[in-house]
């Protein structure tokens, strides 16, 4: 009897792929996200005041950035790792000279995240991420076609993300959702090895 139990056992559990473990992996992701806001501190701020003192001057957030992260996975439900990122078209916020007709703000983000696996399945993930660094910005302000003005800043910079999806197994796809530096929607492909 424990005989044909054992066998039936171990055919039923042979024909089940399991699924590989995260921990030592390492992960490359390259992304784009949109409507991100590097000064998240001035934003936040800025927006908290407007409740009580309206303001017709809005910061808006705009255009997209391009991401390259890469994380190491310490355990199964940790990874930390670092990224770097790229916005052509950054937010005005304090940068902007009002009087200008024309702006242009591109900033360069470099930050440490780390992310929480609540949920791991055989090609599904679903996390959170934090993320904190640095920007710089460089901004010039145009009028007519000449350079009026130009400014450079560097300050601290946050992601937050409380859920992320990731598919697949070795190549993958995420899709994240959040407020910081990576956009309230960053999307794009990563590979772990």
């Amino acid at each position: 009897m424990n005989s044909v139990f054992f066998k039936t056992a171990f055919l039923v559990l042979i024909t089940f792929s399991g699924f590989a473990q995260d921990k030592g992996k390492n992960q490359i992701s390259v992304s784009v996200g949109i409507f991100p806001t590097e000064d998240i501190a001035y934003d936040m701020t800025t927006r908290f005041f407007r409740i009580f003192v309206p303001s017709h001057r809005s910061t808006t957030i705009s255009g997209e950035c391009i991401f390259l992260t890469y994380k190491y996975f310490v355990s199964e439900r940790f990874a930390v790792g670092g990224a770097v990122g790229y916005n052509n078209d950054a937010m005005r916020g304090r940068y902007q000279l009002w009087e200008a007709p024309k702006y242009n703000n591109k900033t360069f983000t470099m930050a440490g995240e780390v992310d929480f696996y609540y949920m791991k399945k055989r090609n599904l993930s679903l996390y959170a991420l934090g993320g904190i660094g640095f920007f710089f910005v460089k901004s010039k302000y145009y009028d007519n076609s000449s350079v009026i003005a130009t400014g450079k800043n560097l300050d601290i910079t946050m992601q937050l993300t409380p859920i992320g999806l990731r598919f697949g197994k070795s190549f993958g796809g995420f899709a994240e959702v959040g407020y910081g530096y990576k956009g309230i929607v960053n999307m794009g492909i990563n590979v772990k090895f």
